[in-house]
């Protein structure tokens, strides 16, 4: 293998790592953010990160959460989270 392919799946390994990394930072944040009152939809995030081959077109989805009123949450509905859950997390997990 030459050494440019070499660096090139290194260089893509090193992406997927970081991905998944924020991925899981990503989680870590929603759930903190999520306002529980049974702890249903703070439970609720799931990580469905799935590296697919860089360069493929794929998309990546980072999370999702099953719970059927987590859209009203989410939308400010708890007082214990009024600007929502998604954004705030997102950029707490951007700024580290």
């Amino acid at each position: 293998m030459s050494d440019s392919k070499k660096t090139i799946r290194q260089l893509e390994a090193d992406i997927v790592s970081d991905l998944r990394d924020f991925a899981n930072e990503y989680i870590h944040m929603l759930k903190t953010t999520t306002p529980i009152r049974t702890g249903r939809a703070r439970s609720g995030w799931q990580n469905i990160f799935r590296p697919t081959r860089l360069g493929s077109g794929s998309t990546i989805p980072l999370a999702r959460n099953k719970v059927p009123y987590i859209e009203r949450l989410d939308e400010g509905w708890s007082r214990q989270a009024p600007r929502g859950i998604v954004e705030p997390a997102l950029k707490k997990t951007r700024k580290k």
